[in-house]
């Protein structure tokens, strides 16, 4: 039995009486919504003075260099001519876009069609596969009797991630190509900062002794679901070197501090949850200390001033690299690891912390300039992940017997808008709801600036969706919105709450 329209709000502050008004008033053509009660406050004093008309935090949108990609995976479909190129490309996007026939949709309309019409018979077995292609590598390499040099060298021109779709020509005909994964050089990755100081006390342990004889593991996890699903990652990582968890930072052999910087003296917070450790390696303890999350991103170097115990400070693009970074650092060197790069997958198992329920990251980033947030700086630009590749995780959590899973994205609507060609979110959508043995599809966070409503549809049609919107309204004036850089007003908001109203009736949102 489905539960009553309601609206649920989570805010920080109030809202504005209008806000509240229209937030509580019955929906039409449905029963009474519960009436919602929140005191009132000027709208006006909802942002400190110094919060108008200044952008508090930047980021840097030049995406990475072409030149730091050392490696792709490669999948391709090849055609005669650019023409028959071109009509392949459209058939793809019509293959993977969100329809009334639910059916259509594919959740690999890259092999479907590759499998079909591809005039390269070696791949075309295999959906397209071509396999990792080497820049390094001059001549002949694995897959080049299919994917000649020519066309690897075109490649490598382009800005590529993993998701995009690429047309190259070569001497065998047009390839259209699709990036799976890609591998960054480690020069790209890393910022070297010298070799590990002498500590105070005894603590003269090399890094290469307590790395090379770590047995256990601990992390400190702070924030939100992005920074749990990102703990789940990193404790897989070590879990696959052969580390086992810990229950305590006193004994383990690794520490990481997964931080958040959204709350009140974060950065003091952190400094005060690394004394002890600090502590056991002065005393001479073999412990590696690793520190990762928004935290590490902002402080950067910063960090090392202040705690030369530190080993590792590794930013949130740069969780699933854990192991290569962990290589360095057993080389007697601490590394900081922040710089803006290509996010690719990670090969890595997350130890999930539910037996049923289980977090699968969308997109990464943000692109938007809200003034009192953090995250484009603490995240970077929005990366959306590779579809085929999100299909493929929820598809083994049914197998593995999980029933619920969340989409998670800081900007989850904006999902496929940086990929080529484009996608959006309520594709993904349809293309999960395919997962077999997946019961509950939930997502977190939509934007009003780009939610859409064809995402309400998908919502209503598909049967695996719950019917919830998680839609932050934030506040209730205009002004208020406008000094905040939200990108949308009060009555763009309320249209939304209507349109969901019309067609899900039943549908709870939650802010």
């Amino acid at each position: 039995m489905k539960s009553p329209a309601l609206i649920i709000l989570a805010l920080s502050t109030t809202l504005s009486d209008s806000f509240v008004q229209l937030l509580s008033r019955p929906p039409s053509n449905t029963r009474t919504c519960r009436p919602l009660h929140v005191s009132s406050i000027d709208s006006k004093n909802l942002i400190p003075t110094v919060f108008k008309n200044q952008t508090l935090f930047t980021v840097d949108q030049t995406s990475y260099s072409p030149s730091t990609i050392s490696a792709v995976y490669v999948r391709h479909c090849l055609m005669q001519n650019l023409e028959a190129a071109e009509d392949v490309m459209a058939q793809i996007r019509r293959r993977s876009s969100y329809t009334t026939d639910l059916e259509a949709i594919s959740p690999d309309p890259f092999g479907d069609i590759t499998s079909l019409i591809s005039n390269c018979e070696p791949s075309k077995e295999k959906r397209g596969d071509v396999g990792w292609i080497d820049r390094a590598i001059e001549k002949e390499y694995p897959g080049s009797e299919i994917f000649p040099p020519s066309a690897r060298d075109s490649l490598f021109e382009q800005r590529m991630k993993p998701g995009d779709i690429h047309i190259i020509k070569s001497h065998l005909g047009h390839h259209i190509v699709k990036i799976s994964d890609v591998t960054i050089s480690k020069s790209a990755e890393n910022t070297f900062v010298g070799p590990k100081p002498t500590l105070k006390g005894s603590g003269i342990v090399s890094p290469s002794k307590a790395i090379s004889k770590a047995k256990t593991y601990s992390i400190m996890t702070a924030g939100c679901q992005m920074n749990v699903a990102d703990s789940e990652r990193l404790e897989g990582q070590l879990t696959s070197l052969g580390l086992s968890p810990s229950n305590s930072t006193k004994t383990a052999d690794v520490v990481v501090l997964n931080t958040c910087s959204i709350r009140d003296h974060a950065q003091s917070k952190v400094y005060d949850a690394l004394g002890p450790i600090a502590r056991r390696k002065r005393a001479g303890s073999e412990v590696a200390l690793i520190v990762t999350g928004c935290v590490a991103q902002q402080e950067g170097q910063d960090l090392l001033k202040r705690v030369p115990e530190i080993d590792l400070v590794m930013g949130p693009q740069h969780v699933n690299r854990l192991p290569d970074l962990l290589e360095s650092v057993s080389n007697g060197h601490q590394i900081v690891s922040t710089e803006n790069t290509v996010i690719s997958e990670d090969i890595s198992k997350p130890v999930r912390s539910d037996k049923y329920r289980a977090w699968v990251n969308v997109i990464f980033g943000c692109n938007e300039h809200c003034s009192y947030c953090v995250v484009p700086n603490t995240r970077g630009v929005e990366q959306s992940r590779n579809p085929e590749h999100i299909f493929e995780e929820c598809q083994q959590l049914g197998k593995e017997g999980y029933k619920e899973i969340t989409l998670l994205g800081q900007n989850i609507d904006a999902y496929g808008r940086d990929l080529s060609p484009k996608g959006n979110f309520a594709d993904l959508l349809a293309v999960v709801n395919k997962a077999e043995g997946i019961e509950r599809i939930r997502y977190v966070t939509s934007h009003p600036r780009y939610f859409s409503d064809r995402v309400i549809s998908a919502v209503r049609d598909l049967d695996k969706v719950c019917e919830q919107f998680h839609l932050p309204p934030q506040a209730g004036g205009n002004e208020v919105l406008k000094n905040m850089r939200r990108g949308y007003t009060f009555e763009s908001y309320m249209k939304i709450v209507d349109n969901i109203r019309e067609k899900c009736p039943d549908a709870s949102i939650t802010g």
